[in-house]
């Protein structure tokens, strides 16, 4: 870990010593991810010893494929680590732009579809290959579908609180809560 952190510090002059600890242990993959979201899609825990949830509650994944996904926690967890110094304002300025690149969506750690194309034994069956493109069209419909009931909500609340208002301004001000 020192050579690491001598490396860091030297050749890419890091100077927060907070800066300089979170990229070492994301570099000797020790960031503690024990109490972190779980990475896995649509899956939605959240609470103590991510490590073991991996094991126990993921069986359907290969060993490889489950400490890809711990990678993938870790990842995350050091990105919010940075984002989370970087909103303090800290004395000395970082250099890293981990936590920058990933919310402007350029984000180091890779998505669920980018993963999925790296995983050993792709399918060479026509039958399977058109499945997943039809499953791909699906996803992206969906998604398309979920954008635009989004803008939907966001206008109807955005009218519901302008007509809120000027209820309530017609009123004096009292019904407005």
């Amino acid at each position: 870990m020192s050579t690491v952190a001598r490396h860091l510090r030297v050749a890419h002059q890091v100077a927060n010593k907070k800066e300089r600890d979170i990229l070492t242990k994301l570099a000797t993959g020790r960031i503690y991810i024990k109490k972190c979201r779980c990475p896995v899609p649509g899956c939605h825990f959240q609470g103590q010893r991510l490590d073991r949830h991996l094991v126990a509650f993921h069986t359907e994944l290969s060993k490889k494929r489950r400490q890809a996904y711990s990678v993938r926690a870790k990842k995350e967890e050091a990105i919010d680590q940075l984002g989370k110094l970087r909103a303090s304002d800290p004395a000395i300025p970082m250099v890293s732009q981990l936590d920058v690149q990933a919310s402007e969506g350029g984000s180091p750690v890779p998505s669920h579809q980018e993963e999925s194309e790296e995983e050993e034994g792709h399918c060479n069956n026509p039958a399977c290959k058109r499945q997943k493109q039809a499953l791909e069209k699906n996803l992206s419909d969906l998604e398309t579908e979920l954008n635009r009931l989004r803008k939907r909500y966001r206008h109807h609340f955005h009218q519901s609180l302008v007509k809120a208002v000027l209820v309530s301004e017609s009123r004096g001000g009292k019904d407005l809560t």
